[in-house]
């Protein structure tokens, strides 16, 4: 395997450069391990969040943040997605939940968290509930004029006086 970042000599330790490419090198496999393993609702989510589809606003999925991997992100909303599945129903479960939840605020995220039941049955349900969401933070987060446009076009604010 290919280091990511080749030492040369006298640069470093060996030991503490392994165990950092080491821990490097498993994040990738943890993310691709859950993206391959996704719930059937959260492909259903991604089918309607990927490309900007929902009001232009682009989205990741299983996106790492901190030292967590959310499910969905969208960095212009700061806005975290997740669909819990029935492992998310016990108390431990949920304490772990709200843990999460808490240190992703303090971030400075909001979270919306939907059942996966709700998004394999109830997706337009689940949909208004983020346009929801964009449409108070576009009221609140106005667009400066330049930003303005249909479709991610800037388009130009003339002024005349």
């Amino acid at each position: 395997m290919k280091a990511l970042f080749p030492l040369q000599r006298g640069q470093g330790d060996l030991k503490l450069n392994f165990h950092v490419l080491s821990s490097l090198q498993q994040r990738p496999k943890t993310i691709l391990s859950r993206r391959n393993h996704s719930t059937y609702g959260e492909v259903l989510l991604w089918m309607a969040l990927r490309a900007g589809q929902l009001k232009g606003y682009k989205f990741n999925r299983q996106k790492p943040l901190g030292r967590y991997i959310v499910d969905f992100y969208c960095k212009r909303l700061s806005l975290v997605i997740e669909v819990d599945g029935d492992s998310h129903n016990s108390e431990e479960a949920r304490l772990k939940d709200e843990k999460r939840q808490l240190v992703l605020e303090n971030l400075g995220l909001k979270l919306l968290r939907f059942d996966d039941w709700d998004v394999k049955n109830k997706m337009d349900m689940v949909l208004q509930g983020i346009v929801g969401f964009i449409d108070k933070f576009e009221r609140t987060n106005p667009l400066p004029p330049l930003a303005r446009g249909t479709h991610g076009v800037k388009t130009q604010a003339y002024e005349f006086f």
